[in-house]
This record gives C-alpha cells, sequence and structure tokens, in this order.
C-alpha cells in the first residue's frame, strides 16, 4: 500500500493572535502547524501529549494482555457448556469484555 501524498492546500484565515496560539498548540505536540490542524481535523480527539504516549502504550499492551485472559476465560465456558445460563462471574467476564474492547479502541485511536 502506497503512501498519501498531502498535497491538497487548506486556505485558513486566523487573526495573528489566533496563529500565534496555534502555533504554540501544534509545538507541544511536536507538530508542523498545517499537520496539527489536519489531525484535529480528522480525528475525534487532540493528538496524545508526546510525554504521555508511552504510557498510553503501555496501558494499551497491558489491556490487550487482560483482554486476552479475559476470551480465553470466556471461550473455555463456552467449550464447557455445563448449563444453559452462565454465572454470574461469567457475566462480569463477559462485561469485562466488552469494556476492555472499548479502552483499547479509545486508546488505539489516541495513538493513531
Amino acid at each position: 500500500m502506497t503512501k498519501e501524498i498531502a498535497n491538497a492546500p487548506i486556505l485558513v484565515r486566523a487573526t495573528p493572535t489566533e496563529r500565534v496560539v496555534i502555533h504554540c498548540r501544534a509545538a507541544f505536540y511536536e507538530l508542523s502547524l498545517s499537520r496539527y490542524l489536519v489531525a484535529l481535523g480528522v480525528t475525534e480527539t487532540a493528538p496524545v501529549e508526546p510525554s504521555l504516549r508511552p504510557l498510553l502504550e503501555s496501558i494499551y499492551m497491558e489491556l490487550k494482555y487482560a483482554d486476552n485472559n479475559t476470551n480465553q476465560i470466556a471461550h473455555a465456558w463456552n467449550r464447557s457448556n455445563l448449563t444453559d445460563e452462565p454465572p454470574p462471574a461469567i457475566r462480569l467476564v463477559q462485561e469485562n469484555a466488552i469494556l476492555s474492547n472499548r479502552l483499547l479502541k479509545r486508546i488505539k485511536g489516541l495513538l493513531s
């Protein structure tokens, strides 16, 4: 897959004060002015602060590990098929899987 070249210009008018503020925010995230504005326009959240990126990556990996364990527990229950109605503990495992998947998607979105 070839990488798309960013060559479609967008004209943005800002006051001198707004321009300084936008430049400062872009510099904070270690992005150029144009990349910062594009990042804001194409994502649901602001770019991740560079100092937080390693922490988010670590949390993401821990959640992936926990999610994998949760899936193994649920899979073992499904294989055993002891009763038609799962016990409350299995329902908690299923709820945990849903929540961890939501968190994983959210963190992945922040990191991309």
